[in-house]
């Protein structure tokens, strides 16, 4: 009987929530969220559980109410629920009834705690977002989670990803993990007094310390599975790139640093094993991506300016991989010849043989621009390019690769008669002639 008084009131209160006058009535009282925060405690009576969430995302309907329920702690009462889903009972097949199944009515129990924090964080229409509750969500259930449940209203699927052990791009989530959040959310629930002050918002996860996250994406499980199909985070990651360039000591003007000279620190090894993979991912997108390239534009500054880590070959190479990469799209080239750069690109022909074919190769697309066929010639490029041209230790294909950027240098309208002219100082002419008629030749 007392169960049933109780589930009546609530169908009550929630009525009432959908009129201005009685929202504002309910407002002032204090001690209804604190009495429906406390009949959620009551784990056994399935169905009064289950009544009071819905009157819950009936109430959600007002920020004023939501931030009573929130501050009244029913988010430590709500999330418990969400794992005493079971998503096997229905993918077996076998016919079951809330009626006849308990699992089914905690399955219906999960679904209606789920629907309810998502109208408490203003994820279903008609709700108004509430920070508060987001950022208590976004720590404890992870930014995918609450992505999901704002996109769709598909609950199951919300349960069934939290019921499960994965490791993706989006998500790093077994059952580790789940006890850790359950043993947090125990302690804040059976608690006397308030005992967070961000209801959860501070709680950080320990499988994640570690983990690089741009964009909500976790680096390393994407440098692992570089063909998962991601949402575009290109700007979050640049950003995460200039502030690792703010982060790291001795930037200078020059082109040329050896930052090998003092030992690196582990803060720094730490900073460079970000960027590199950082990069890295950022490469991957550039590749299953066509188009992405263009969101690049502004950053090139600071991705030449990886060239200068001497100390670390396999930054500088992802770098060029990225440079590379995006030399495609003619706006990208424009703002390459933009930030003057090319010194620190031509430098590593001096400093690894091995970044040589790519250079070139990348000279060759960007050649394309006037400026920066003006200024490879004003910045010694030509010197560089012929001491890969006359060097007969390197493959034939990396000469070709250098004749072949000889002779585009050459075919621009404006710099390239200059070219031809600097050129015959160091091959006879007939050689001139001979790389723009065909440069394997040559």
């Amino acid at each position: 009987m007392a169960v049933q008084i109780c589930i009546h009131s609530l169908y009550c209160f929630g009525t009432a929530a959908q009129f201005d006058a009685c929202r504002e009535k309910i407002s002032e009282m204090p001690t209804l969220f604190i009495s429906i925060c406390r009949l959620l405690q009551f784990n056994h009576v399935v169905r009064l559980a289950c009544a009071v969430a819905e009157c819950i995302c009936s109430l959600a309907v007002c920020t004023i109410l939501q931030m009573h329920l929130f501050q009244s702690g029913v988010i430590w009462q709500l999330i418990p629920h969400l794992f005493r889903y079971d998503y096997t009972l229905d993918e077996g097949g076998v016919e079951h009834s809330e009626e006849t199944n308990k699992q089914s009515l905690l399955n219906k129990l999960a679904r209606s705690g789920c629907e309810a924090l998502a109208c408490l964080a203003g994820f279903r229409q008609g709700t108004p977002d509430n920070d508060g509750v987001q950022k208590s969500l976004r720590a404890m259930l992870t930014p995918y989670i609450c992505r999901l449940m704002q996109q769709s209203e598909d609950n199951d699927r919300v349960l069934k990803i939290l019921n499960s052990n994965t490791e993706d791009p989006y998500l790093i989530w077994d059952n580790s993990i789940r006890s850790e959040l359950l043993e947090f959310v125990e302690y804040h629930r059976t608690s006397i007094s308030n005992t967070s002050e961000l209801f959860g918002g501070e709680f950080k996860l320990s499988a994640h310390e570690k983990e690089l996250i741009v964009g909500d994406i976790f680096i390393r499980i994407f440098n692992e599975q570089p063909n998962f199909n991601i949402q575009i985070f290109v700007q979050e990651k640049a950003d995460q790139l200039l502030e690792d360039e703010k982060e790291r000591d001795g930037k200078k003007d020059d082109t040329m640093i050896d930052w090998c000279i003092e030992p690196a620190t582990i803060a720094s090894d730490e900073i460079l094993l970000h960027a590199v993979m950082s990069l890295q991912a950022l490469a991957n997108l550039l590749v299953a991506n066509a188009g992405l390239e263009i969101l690049l534009i502004g950053y090139y500054k600071l991705l030449f300016s990886f060239f200068k880590l001497q100390e670390s070959v396999e930054l500088q190479g992802i770098a060029l991989k990225v440079v590379s990469l995006t030399s495609v799209n003619r706006e990208c080239v424009a703002d390459i010849a933009d930030s003057s750069q090319l010194p620190l690109l031509f430098s590593l022909i001096l400093q690894d043989h091995s970044f040589i074919p790519t250079v070139l190769s990348t000279m060759i697309t960007l050649a394309s621009n006037t400026k920066i066929v003006k200024e490879s010639l004003e910045y010694g490029g030509l010197l560089h390019i012929l001491s890969v041209f006359f060097n007969d230790q390197f493959d034939p294909t990396t000469r070709i690769l250098a004749a072949e950027l000889l002779a585009k240098m050459q075919a621009d309208k404006l710099t390239g008669p200059r070219w031809s002219r600097f050129i015959v100082r160091f091959l006879p002419p007939i050689f001139t002639d001979a790389l723009r008629d065909s440069p394997q030749t040559a």
